[in-house]
């Protein structure tokens, strides 16, 4: 990618505690760097899920291609500073054929 000025961060979630009834009672998770991106602004994308539900992205996020996000993820992009850009959850995640990057709308 030539301009790429945040970091793309994926949440991923460790292990759940449960009490002595069965009850969630901690769970834990961390913030992990998954590569380098760039998050425009996008509120004027109606786009519709692959249960039918439409939907208007907040952002759009272009990345390199070989990340292990899916939809469904919750991703965020950092600023250099390490100020949020954006945060949401990935609804459509579309790679490229040739080019090397994938499309992640959120």
């Amino acid at each position: 990618m030539l301009y790429a000025p945040h970091i793309l961060q994926v949440y991923r979630e460790g292990e759940t505690q449960t009490d002595e009834y069965g009850r969630i009672s901690q769970r834990t998770g961390e913030w992990v760097s998954a590569g380098i991106c760039r998050c425009d602004d996008n509120t004027t994308m109606d786009l519709k899920s692959e249960s039918g539900r439409e939907y208007r992205s907040t952002y759009h996020i272009v990345a390199e291609k070989n990340l292990s996000i899916k939809a469904g993820d919750k991703i965020r992009c950092l600023t250099v500073d390490g100020s949020i850009r954006g945060e949401g959850i990935a609804n459509s995640v579309k790679s490229t054929n040739f080019l090397n990057y994938t499309e992640i709308w959120l």
